[in-house]
């Protein structure tokens, strides 16, 4: 699925992480560019001319350390007052289908954490969003687990897609998680007199369809999706969801429930963007998209 890549390389242990992730996720034969970001939004009027040099020379520097550990990757540096600005350009220029990115050094060690700045200017990306958690160079875990955000609508059904296919690759299990909110409930039927109830047979339906869908463990269960997905996370190797369905197809746009998942999961993460036109052919051809609700 991912044949075009983009990986974010900082020469600090977040690139390692990130180039890590992304040999996991890329396609074999894929064209792979790992780029690095330098500039400053807050310097002084006037003041930049006199670092570009040296923080490009620094960053191509970087960028061929990083090279020599995947032969045949291209390698791009770019000026842009923040790092998720400069990589969401050349995301957009190389036609990119995965970005991966390292976690803040802020963050804790075996956790995802992206800073606020990058997280906007990501969303529209033209890709899916791959995130290492903080040292997971370090700790490598094969992909065996992948876990998918489930609730039936397109932009999960195409997230379930890209698992499968990461899986066939991989040899990896994977279970769809289908969260049943209050909301739901609410939705359903108007106050009802017993809410358990009314959430019971809720849960049932959603299992009945996660059944249907071949080669998934499917499980359904109450609860919040944001502290579920994140509970589900600590015993995956991966947790792959869908864009908020909203804006353009094919672009990435954060939810609420990605977002959460962007400051507090220990597993990689892997952000789908909505399916453009011909992607929901090709899942519409998989068998899958008639559970779409």
């Amino acid at each position: 699925m991912f044949d075009r890549v983009l990986v974010g390389v900082d020469g600090r242990a977040g690139g390692d992480d990130a180039i890590t992730l992304a040999r996991a996720l890329a396609a074999p034969g894929a064209r792979v560019t790992l780029a690095q970001i330098y500039g400053n939004a807050t310097w002084p009027a006037g003041a930049a001319e006199l670092y570009l040099d040296d923080q490009r020379d620094e960053a191509q520097a970087a960028l061929d350390e990083a090279a020599r550990g995947w032969p045949g990757a291209a390698t791009a540096c770019r000026c842009a007052p923040t790092v998720g600005r400069g990589l969401h350009e050349l995301a957009e220029e190389r036609a990119a289908d995965l970005l991966a990115v390292g976690s803040s050094h802020r963050g804790l060690p075996g956790r995802v954490l992206v800073g606020d700045d990058t997280r906007g200017a990501f969303n529209g990306a033209p890709c899916a969003l791959a995130i290492a958690p903080r040292d997971y160079a370090v700790a490598e875990r094969a992909l065996r687990r992948i876990a998918v955000g489930y609730h039936g609508t397109p932009e999960c059904v195409h997230a379930l897609a890209a698992a499968r296919e990461i899986a066939r690759r991989t040899g990896a299990a994977v279970t769809a998680t289908w969260v049943v909110t209050r909301e739901d409930v609410r939705d359903a039927a108007s106050l009802p007199v017993d809410w358990p109830l009314a959430s019971d047979i809720l849960v049932d339906e959603a299992q009945h369809q996660l059944d249907q869908l071949p080669d998934v463990e499917g499980v359904a269960l109450a609860g919040g999706p944001r502290e579920e997905l994140r509970r589900l996370a600590d015993d995956v190797d991966l947790l792959v969801v869908g864009s908020r369905g909203y804006g353009p197809l094919g672009r990435l746009f954060h939810g609420s429930v990605s977002s959460y998942l962007e400051r507090h999961v220990s597993s990689p993460l892997l952000i789908v963007p909505r399916a453009t036109d011909r992607e929901s052919s090709d899942d519409l051809a998989s068998g899958e998209a008639e559970l779409a609700v």
